[in-house]
């Protein structure tokens, strides 16, 4: 009779310690699937993970009433300097409750075939040196006229033979190194700059005339250097990022020189009744000995 009730007993006690609902000790949440996106810029090869916009979700979720995750073929789009790149990870089906993590690359931009690239001129900027004969002639000196004060006087009674010498410019060169704003462009930059690269070769050039008597004169010129600053433009095709600054991956300068020589003279205001009434040549005494145009100090 003992053993009886002991079962009842015990029977008893292991109902008391089960749940009013035994399902509930298994409930499970969603079944989530985790991607790590790495970005990398294809012009260079660089990570670029930290600049760029991923612009889909990187976390999938299981969806109600089943809270699974299908096995699907998953693409991830990211975006940087306005290029688009985009790669498709498998993800494995996964139960409630389930979680996976997965790892992708995404190439963004183009290469170096998805560009178009041009040279373009920008606003030339010009210095002029002005020239002229210096007042270490034999026959005058430096006269201030008509708001001129380089102004040479031949105060006689004889026409003078002179000439003046200067320089003929002709091609152009490098001003400066050039400039790579894009590394991947280095090598364009290079080649649309030795295009443009040469010698400026300098031609001597002799200006003969002839000074009336009693008269002012000079041969004025100028030296012009003209330096224009070129920019190597790369445009992007289709999916191909912005390069450069704003799309100028190089830039260069080239130098050009010109030259004007002009003989020029009126009359002496001393002796303005006689000008042009010269008697003789430089052979004769007051002839002059020759000059060359320098520059102005």
């Amino acid at each position: 009779m003992k053993k009886f009730f002991s079962l009842i007993a015990l029977v008893g006690v292991f109902a008391a310690c089960q749940p009013e609902k035994l399902t509930t000790a298994f409930e499970v949440g969603p079944a989530e699937a985790t991607i790590d996106v790495t970005v990398v810029d294809i012009l260079t090869g660089e990570d670029v993970t930290a600049a760029a916009s991923i612009t889909t979700p990187t976390t999938i979720t299981g969806a109600a009433p089943k809270f699974d995750i299908a096995d699907q073929n998953y693409t991830v789009s990211a975006t940087y300097k306005e290029g688009k790149g985009s790669a498709t990870v498998h993800i494995n089906a996964l139960r409630p409750g389930g979680k996976a993590h997965y790892s992708v690359v995404i190439p963004v931009g183009g290469d170096i075939t998805d560009y178009t690239i041009k040279v373009e001129a920008g606003t030339p900027v010009e210095t002029v040196k002005e020239l002229y004969l210096e007042a270490t002639k034999t026959h005058g000196h430096e006269y201030s006229h008509d708001g001129h004060s380089a102004w040479l006087e031949n105060a006689s009674e004889f026409i003078l033979v002179d000439s003046a010498k200067y320089n003929e410019y002709d091609g152009q060169e490098l001003d400066g190194d050039y400039v790579v704003k894009e590394a991947a462009f280095a090598e364009y930059v290079k080649n649309a700059a030795k295009g443009y690269d040469g010698t400026i070769k300098a031609t001597p050039k002799t200006l003969d005339f002839k000074v009336s008597a009693w008269s002012l004169y000079n041969v004025f010129g100028t030296e012009t250097t003209t330096v224009t600053p070129y920019e190597v433009i790369a445009t992007p095709k289709g999916d191909a990022r912005i390069v450069g600054d704003n799309g100028v991956v190089g830039t260069f300068k080239v130098k050009t020189m010109s030259s004007t020589a002009q003989y020029d003279e009126c009359a002496h205001p001393a002796h303005a009744s006689h000008y042009i009434h010269g008697h003789g040549t430089s052979e004769k005494p007051g002839g002059n000995a020759g000059g060359g145009i320098v520059e102005a100090e």
